[in-house]
C-alpha cells in the first residue's frame, strides 16, 4: 500500500490514472483479474506486479498472461521478470543480506536496534526481460541495456 500510495501520488501530478484490480490469494480471483486483461474489459497501459507472495507463487502463469496480452508490466521482484515480466528495479539480494549482517553484528556489539536507522536498498537493479521487450516490440535503449541484468 506503500508503494501504490506513492503511485498515486506521482499519477495526480503525471495525470495518469490508477485502475486497482485487487486479488486476494484466491486462485478463481486472480483468473478472473487476468481475463478482464486479456480481453480488454479493463484498458490499461501497463501493469505493477507488487511483492506480494501469492501473486509472486503465480509468477509463471501472470508473466506468461501478461506477454499475450501485449501489456507492458513493471515489477517489485526480480522473479516476475525472469518469468516473464517486462522489466522492474529490484533489490540486489546479495547487498541487502550484507546489510542485514551489518545489523546483527551492531546489534551483538551492544547497539539496541531502536538506536539503528531502517535499512533500504541502496544499489537496486534494472532488470530487463529482452523475450518480453521483443514480444511486445518495446525498443530498450542500448544505454539502459548495459546497466541492466537481462534475462531471456
Amino acid at each position: 500500500m506503500l508503494v501504490r500510495d506513492k503511485i498515486a501520488e506521482l499519477a495526480s501530478k503525471s495525470r495518469f490514472e490508477i485502475v486497482d484490480l485487487r486479488s486476494p490469494p484466491v486462485q478463481e480471483m486472480l483468473q478472473e483479474n487476468l481475463q478482464k486483461l486479456r480481453d480488454k474489459s479493463v484498458p490499461v497501459d501497463a501493469v505493477y506486479l507488487p511483492p506480494d507472495s501469492f501473486l509472486v507463487s503465480n509468477a509463471d502463469l501472470i508473466g506468461s498472461e501478461l506477454r499475450a496480452a501485449k501489456i507492458k508490466s513493471i515489477a517489485s521482484l526480480g522473479t516476475f521478470i525472469e518469468k516473464g515480466a517486462l522489466m522492474g528495479v529490484v533489490p540486489d539480494y546479495y547487498e541487502l543480506g550484507k546489510a542485514a549482517a551489518m545489523i546483527i553484528h551492531r546489534h551483538q556489539q551492544g547497539t539496541k536496534l531502536k538506536d539503528m536507522p531502517v535499512q533500504a536498498a541502496k544499489k537496486p537493479l534494472l532488470m530487463i526481460n529482452k523475450t518480453t521487450s521483443r514480444a511486445l516490440n518495446v525498443k530498450i535503449p542500448d544505454a539502459l541495456l548495459k546497466k541492466a541484468v537481462t534475462v531471456e
